[in-house]
């Protein structure tokens, strides 16, 4: 997952011919948002989810919250601005659970009608 997450990363979003126009068949590691084969925050949260899984023996969203806070506070890159705003009020002391529907309300406010 790690692997197949950084090749990506630096071409995320984009369509197969702009990947071709730009890299042709993309083999290799290139400069993205993180160095190349650099860990992305998709990688960094499911890494954090199976530490937490393993040492709790199963899911426990206390501590998976404060691991995904520790990352956010050690300077996560890549961390999209939902994600951001959710660890920073569990962060600021609002459980993980209010924080977490507080974050999706206020998406569902900033999302067109359009339903994207």
């Amino acid at each position: 997952m790690a692997c197949g997450d950084a090749l990506g990363e630096p071409v995320e979003g984009w369509s197969a011919d702009r990947i071709a126009a730009e890299h042709g068949t993309l083999t290799e590691f290139v400069q993205g948002r993180v160095p190349p084969g650099g860990l992305t925050d998709d990688t960094e949260q499911a890494l954090r989810v199976a530490r937490s899984l393993v040492e709790c023996d199963g899911f426990d969203p206390d501590d998976a919250s404060r691991r995904f806070v520790e990352w956010y506070e050690g300077g996560a890159v890549g961390i999209g601005g939902l994600t951001r705003r959710v660890l920073r009020r569990i962060a600021d002391g609002d459980d993980w659970e209010r924080a977490a529907r507080v974050g999706k309300t206020a998406r569902r406010a900033a999302t067109p009608a359009t339903g994207a």
